[in-house]
């Protein structure tokens, strides 16, 4: 939370004093800016996860799970703070303070619930079974909770039930050693499972995501005159980011490269501020026609979506071919 907290908080006072933004718009676009991009930090992780760095001390996993938690945080804030900011007299406040408690219980609930279905072993005993549930339960967690208005919640769920899945699957197999019965194996069944998700993402959800990830980038809509406003805005968060996150490892048993590294990781953008971006605008015009702002809503909208897709932009990721432990050993 630490980090994603104050790169909102920077970029929201950073935006207010270089745009002259609206308070609470400049607190939504903080949030915007301050979600990271699972897309890229999944892959990246798994990459590293594969080849061997990191796994001792769990690291890569740590990145993924923080990364995932740190878009939870920010797309309910984005929500209650647009919401607040661009609302009608129908909207109810009250609501949408209680959103983001509401997305973390609802999150942590579906989650349990697929976990425990998933640590019925004797029902899905094959291989294929229990990653196409697991696959299933991911899409229907993510796209029920978004249905319903509660679109940071699936992820948490999604999170909550690989975990809970794993760490029963793990106990399941520990119990039938020490009966002697043998079993099916639970740190087997985690890893096929593991390497199932990463083959489907690697070859069919990642291509799909980045592709509409690019169709989402109008590069019409920058103004010239506002991109080293944003590109300031941008780095002067990131830089709180990463002292944030640095601090936030603190005390974890890191050595102070590894925090380095572990902050950089939760650096990337991307999807969540290609999706998030243009919504601000869309609620402007859809409730402020006729009201004497809705000039200045407009622009402070567009100058929120110039900002995310420079953000996108200069925040780019670099993909590094690293050796495997083994030929480190051969080296």
């Amino acid at each position: 939370i630490l980090p994603a907290l104050f790169e909102a908080l920077i970029t929201a006072l950073a935006s207010v004093i270089i745009l002259g933004m609206a308070p609470l718009l400049a607190l939504a676009q903080g949030f915007v800016l301050a979600a990271v991009s699972p897309a890229v930090v999944v892959g990246g992780m798994l990459n590293l996860r594969r080849k061997g760095y990191g796994v001792s001390k769990g690291i890569p996993s740590l990145v993924i799970a923080a990364a995932s938690l740190d878009d939870i945080v920010a797309i309910s804030a984005f929500s209650m703070c647009i919401g607040i900011a661009i609302r009608d007299e129908s909207t109810n406040v009250v609501w949408l303070v209680l959103n983001m408690p509401l997305t973390i219980f609802l999150g942590l609930g579906l989650g349990i619930s697929g976990g425990l279905t998933l640590s019925l072993t004797k029902l899905w005993r094959n291989r294929w079974q229990r990653t196409a549930l697991l696959l299933l339960f991911g899409l229907i967690a993510m796209n029920g909770t978004k249905k319903i208005g509660f679109p940071g919640s699936g992820a948490l769920a999604s999170i909550a039930m690989g975990a809970i899945a794993a760490f029963i699957w793990k106990g399941l197999c520990h119990r039938c050693h020490q009966k002697n019965h043998g079993g099916a194996g639970g740190d087997n069944m985690v890893n096929e499972t593991g390497k199932d998700m990463e083959v489907i993402w690697t070859m069919i959800c990642e291509p799909l995501l980045f592709s509409s990830v690019g169709t989402a980038l109008n590069f019409r809509t920058i103004s010239v005159r506002i991109i080293p406003r944003s590109l300031a805005i941008v780095l002067i968060g990131l830089v709180g980011r990463i002292f944030f996150a640095y601090l936030a490892t603190n005390g974890a048993g890191f050595t102070k490269l590894e925090r380095c590294f572990i902050a950089l990781s939760w650096c990337p953008k991307a999807t969540v501020q290609a999706a998030l971006c243009f919504l601000p605008l869309a609620m402007v015009k859809e409730s402020m026609v006729g009201r004497s702002e809705y000039q200045i809503y407009v622009e402070m909208c567009n100058e929120i979506i110039s900002t995310a897709i420079i953000s996108i932009l200069a925040v780019s990721y670099t993909h590094l071919t690293l050796p495997t432990k083994e030929d480190e050993c051969r080296s």
